[in-house]
């Protein structure tokens, strides 16, 4: 009997459902604990810093991601993608790979220092910041091109190992600098990024070393760019999406006000740590079921778990607000406003989200180009109005429309240009009916009717389990029977 239980949990241990599964986990639990950072630190950081230094490092760590980008023009993003070519030449393309990147990286940087001084005046960040992005960008790009070496080798566990270690080596240093300098104590978390990242760039090198061979060969120069090339303006559009209101805030205002809308801004996307959970739930599901035809069952995985993604963003838009007062300085109080709109607005990337692993399955990225380009430019369009109108809070809202942009705009394509078959939009509509339902409940008794903390922190209660038991009427009903 032993032997035989025995057979059978070394046959599921060693299926690959179950081998996804430890994958995906892995993945998720790096995921989390890295989007967790900018949470974790609140407490940390807004009682180290004043509300103009936490602005300017939150501005400087936007413009990192953007760096990333316009420097390398996204040509290491090709490097996990040749591993699924299945061909014997990976080293060789690697060496290229390498090669391309630091004769790019070199035009790149030498025409951001030629036009130094403009750019730095545009950046509006204290000197010497503007150049160290170049180098906390660029040790950015090398911890990228290794862990693309590690996914496609199912290297799970040491995908997470490896970006935990990075992350919070750099935020740990940060905070021991932070403590110690006796001025502009922002530098200490960007000095504890830069010696990670020199420490840990010269480690990967070495553990690339065996995996590559350097060579300089043409169709591997060409199969880089024409996969990287189209992906270029969407990479960049979607990081002006996420991190741009700040830029403009600290340009338009001042690095205070950057400061305050940066604590709202990382409570309300604490919302993509459970966007993330649903994609990867629906993922494995999605392209069996659309490989099927089995549409009916897809629309009903995807009904039920978005319901998470509603229920989890009404509480963090009630309760947002304790979370702040809970973690951050009183200084920083200001923020709070900026909850409500950038969780609404994540809500609309979630269902975003789903609507592009259809584009993925038809491969016709050129359509999530097209999308995320134009949502980039009304982001910045309604911050150049708004932003000197109504200050560091507008950037929340316009945040909120420019996601719903992004979404609406992929929904139209794909259901009238494209013809595709998916899921029913009247599905969400149906949950935001509800979701908008219930917050203006609550705000209609909050400014109508005058109750202290505790009253409040009950109705908040009240209407998050009457909304919860709304939407999961029926898995609810399922289990009681």
């Amino acid at each position: 009997m032993n032997s035989r239980m025995d057979y059978l949990v070394q046959k599921i241990l060693g299926s690959n459902y179950f081998q996804i599964l430890k994958h995906s986990g892995n993945y998720f639990f790096a995921d989390v604990a890295i989007k967790a950072i900018g949470f974790v630190s609140i407490p940390i950081f807004t009682r180290l810093l004043t509300e103009e230094e936490y602005g300017i490092l939150s501005v400087f760590y936007a413009y990192v991601p953007i760096f990333v980008v316009l420097l390398s023009l996204s040509t290491y993003n090709s490097v996990s993608r040749y591993y699924y070519e299945n061909k014997d030449d990976f080293k060789e393309f690697l060496g290229t790979n390498l090669i391309l990147l630091g004769v790019i990286l070199s035009i790149t940087t030498s025409i951001y220092l030629l036009f130094s001084e403009k750019i730095y005046g545009f950046l509006k960040i204290p000197y010497p910041l503007p150049l160290l992005i170049v180098f906390v960008s660029i040790f950015s790009i090398i911890y990228s091109i290794y862990l693309q070496t590690l996914y496609p080798e199912r290297q799970s566990k040491k995908v997470a190992i490896t970006s935990i270690s990075y992350s919070y080596t750099g935020l740990i240093i940060g905070i021991f600098l932070t403590l110690i300098l006796p001025e502009n104590r922002y530098m200490g978390r960007i000095i504890g990024s830069l010696v990670t990242g020199l420490v840990f760039s010269v480690y990967f090198f070495y553990l690339l070393s065996p995996k590559m061979n350097l060579s300089f060969r043409k169709k591997h120069i060409i199969y880089i760019f024409s996969y990287t090339l189209p992906l270029l303006v969407s990479s960049l559009s979607d990081q002006i999406l996420s991190q741009f209101d700040r830029i403009m805030i600290n340009s338009i205002i001042d690095s205070k006000a950057a400061g305050f809308y940066s604590i709202g801004y990382n409570i309300g996307m604490l919302t993509l740590l459970v966007i993330s959970a649903v994609q990867m739930s629906i993922g494995p599901d999605f392209f069996r079921y659309m490989k099927d035809s089995n549409f009916q069952k897809l629309d009903k995985l995807v009904d039920r778990m978005f319901s998470f993604v509603f229920i989890f963003g009404l509480g963090l838009i009630l309760f947002g607000e304790n979370i702040l007062f809970f973690l951050s300085d009183p200084k920083f109080y200001a923020g709070v406003a900026v909850i409500p709109p950038v969780v609404a607005g994540y809500v609309f990337y979630g269902l975003f989200a789903y609507y592009s692993s259809y584009i993925s399955y038809i491969k016709k990225n050129i359509y999530l180009m097209i999308t995320t380009l134009i949502a980039g430019l009304t982001n910045i369009i309604l911050n150049i109005i708004y932003i000197p109108k109504f200050g560091f809070v507008a950037a929340a809202y316009t945040t909120l429309v420019s996601y719903f942009i992004l979404f609406f705009s992929l929904w139209l394509i794909e259901k009238y240009l494209l013809k595709l078959k998916i899921t029913s939009i009247i599905i969400f509509i149906k949950k935001l009916f509800l979701f908008y339902a219930m917050l203006g409940l609550f705000y209609v008794l909050i400014y109508l009717i005058k109750i202290d903390f505790i009253v409040s922190f009950i109705l908040k209660i009240m209407i998050f389990v009457l909304f919860t038991a709304i939407i999961m009427y029926k898995e609810i009903r399922n289990v009681i029977k």
